[in-house]
Order: C-alpha cells, then structure tokens, then sequence
C-alpha cells in the first residue's frame, strides 16, 4: 500500500514516469489504488464495486481517471516471474524505451522476493537479496549513461522490543533484512499504526544525496 501511494504521488505530483514490477499487487488493483488516492474514494469502496458506491463516489472518480488519463507521463506495472533478474529487468526497460518510448524516473519493486540474483542463487536467502541490491545498484551506474538512480529500501519488522518507541528504531531492529538496507543508498522503517489507518515511516538510513535531487513519500 504505501508503495502504491509513493508510485503514485511521484508519477501525480511529481510528473515522472513510474514502473513498477511487482508479484504482490495485480495492475488492476495496482490502478484502483491510484484511483482512490487522487479522488479521495475509500479503496474499500471501489473494490465493493460500482453498484455500491455513492454518486458523489462515482461523479469524483469520473472525474479523476479523466483527468488522469491525460497526463503525459505514465505509471506502467508489470507483473514479475520467479525467474526474473537484474537482466530480465534491463531488457524490458530497454524494450519499453524502443517500442513504446517509455523511460522510467523512478522504479519501483515489490518486492526482493520476486527476483533471483543474476549469477545464481548463493544458496543463502538474504544473502540473495543483497546480491540482487549490489547488481541493480551496479545496472544503475549504467543506466541512460550513468545517470544516477538511487536505491530505496522499506522494511516491517516482525519484532520491536516491546520497551523501544517508534522514534529510537534503527537499522539494528529490522533482522536479517539488514543486509539489503546496508547495501541500499537509503532504507526507511513501516510500521501501521493500531488504528490500521495510517502508516508510520521512519527513515533508518540516509546517504548523502546530490543537492539537486528530491523525493517524497506519501503516505
């Protein structure tokens, strides 16, 4: 979910171009996520269907995937495969650009667990997904002639000592998953508040980034 919304807030707010590869969310759902965040709709409400939405419901969405569909920029969502790696990855960006002239601002992958290291599995699992880390930031170096692409991890940890408040959590709490946040330029902390109505983000790393860059994360 809150990939969803940052995919979204980038692509709406910001004008970039935004794919995302995923195996956890269908292109569909992917949209009516979109859908919800700009017209202010329930997410809960849209999936109910449109028998069951109010009119204003349905005049506010109406509205919005008409303004959205005139945007020139794009968010594209491909479904990945178990097979996929950082070369399956640089293909269909290189395809994307031929065919359809699409050059991605912004990629986003959820998650690590849909893609296998290029050279193979080490045999160890998060040693796999800081391999697949290491060889995106190496593919990043190249892209578009060296153009930087920065490298963002989320993690939800299972367990917080009970005693630790939100605000003191640090890399040290997020597990095995430690290794991917090391390697990535910047990792940021998920935790859903009780109430399940809002999500709290916590930025647990954060190298220094060129003066002229800017990112947001809705959430």
């Amino acid at each position: 979910m809150v990939l969803a919304n940052a995919a979204y807030h980038m692509w709406y707010h910001n004008n970039a171009n935004v794919l995302v590869l995923t195996a956890e969310m269908q292109p569909e759902m992917f949209d009516d996520r979109g859908y919800s965040r700009a017209s202010a709709v329930e997410y809960s409400h849209i999936l109910a269907g449109k028998t069951k939405l109010l009119p204003e419901e349905m005049q506010a969405l109406d509205t919005t995937v008409k303004e959205m569909k005139t945007k020139k920029n794009q968010i594209i969502v491909k479904w990945l495969n178990n097979s996929d790696n950082v070369n399956s990855v640089a293909k269909y960006i290189e395809d994307l650009e031929k065919i359809h002239g699409f050059i991605p601002d912004v990629l986003i992958i959820d998650s690590l667990e849909c893609l296998t290291p290029a050279n193979g599995s080490t045999g160890k699992d998060w040693e796999d997904k800081g391999q697949i880390v290491v060889e995106f930031k190496n593919y990043a170096e190249t892209f578009r002639n060296g153009r930087k692409i920065f490298i963002i991890s989320t993690h939800q940890a299972k367990t917080i000592t009970a005693e630790k408040e939100f605000k003191d959590i640090d890399i040290t709490d997020i597990g095995r998953s430690k290794i991917v946040a090391e390697k990535a330029d910047a990792a940021i902390y998920l935790r859903c508040r009780e109430d399940l109505k809002r999500m709290q983000i916590k930025t647990i790393k954060a190298r220094r980034f060129s003066k002229d860059l800017s990112w947001n994360m809705a959430y």
